[in-house]
């Protein structure tokens, strides 16, 4: 597989959505999404009226001047909000949705950041497949060893794998919203590579449950893939399923 990783290789109109402002807090530059399929949804639901810093969780913030958000996105003019004070009166700093990646530098992401981001995010998108049923099979964290391996040429061993698959329970919508953020960065061979090993985990136990689809859809739309090739996708992988 490739995963060719950078500005060069992603969707320009994508990366137009990705913003740079520093946090009030740790003083952080934060790379955030200001528009995503994701995000529009989640504000929706009401799931992402704000966004706090994910390196120290500072809640204060003003999408700088000059950013323009769509309309149905104006929850967003605020990404980040202080919550209400303890009883001692000092003010907690809480993060409650964090649709932003961290980075260091104020010019972006190099493209080494990037692929260890990616990679990094990827691992943990198998690894929460493997555990979103609420249940590790070996054959699961061996098809994860040897994806993993094919597509960075790094070897994770099985013991290490299993450890990060317990801590990996419940972590898939923060997993989620830094593949938000990680995807314009993606070619499209990329975003593709990246759901095929998903899904590959999904079917490694001989099964597919409820959850896994819903989890497969979700790593869909953080991709920003075509959803007729994602419900394509899907369609295949049930008849492997069944046929198998």
């Amino acid at each position: 597989m490739s995963m060719l990783i950078g500005a060069e290789y992603g969707n320009r109109k994508e990366l137009s959505s990705i913003k740079i402002a520093s946090c009030g807090g740790c003083q952080t530059d934060i790379i955030y999404r200001s528009e995503s399929r994701r995000l529009t949804r989640l504000l929706k639901e009401g799931k992402a009226e704000s966004v706090a810093c994910p390196q120290c969780g500072w809640s204060k913030f003003k999408v700088p001047a000059g950013t323009r958000i769509s309309q149905n996105l104006r929850a967003v003019t605020t990404l980040f909000r202080r919550s209400e004070a303890t009883p001692n009166g000092a003010p907690t700093m809480r993060a409650t949705r964090a649709i932003a990646l961290y980075e260091l530098t104020p010019s972006g992401p190099s493209p080494e950041e990037l692929e260890r981001r990616v990679y990094s995010c990827l691992r943990s998108a198998m690894l929460c497949m493997a555990a979103i049923d609420g249940e590790i099979h070996s054959t699961e964290l061996m098809a994860i060893s040897a994806l993993y391996q094919s597509i960075t040429k790094q070897k994770i061993d099985i013991g290490t794998l299993e450890n990060q698959a317990k801590s990996a329970i419940g972590q898939h919508e923060k997993m989620l919203d830094t593949l938000d953020c990680l995807s314009p960065y993606l070619h499209p061979g990329g975003r593709s590579d990246f759901l095929k090993a998903v899904m590959a985990i999904a079917a490694a136990d001989g099964r597919l449950d409820p959850s896994e689809i819903v989890l497969i859809e979700a790593v869909g739309e953080a991709l920003n893939l075509d959803r007729s090739d994602l419900k394509s996708s899907l369609i295949a992988l049930k008849r492997s399923r069944e046929l198998s």
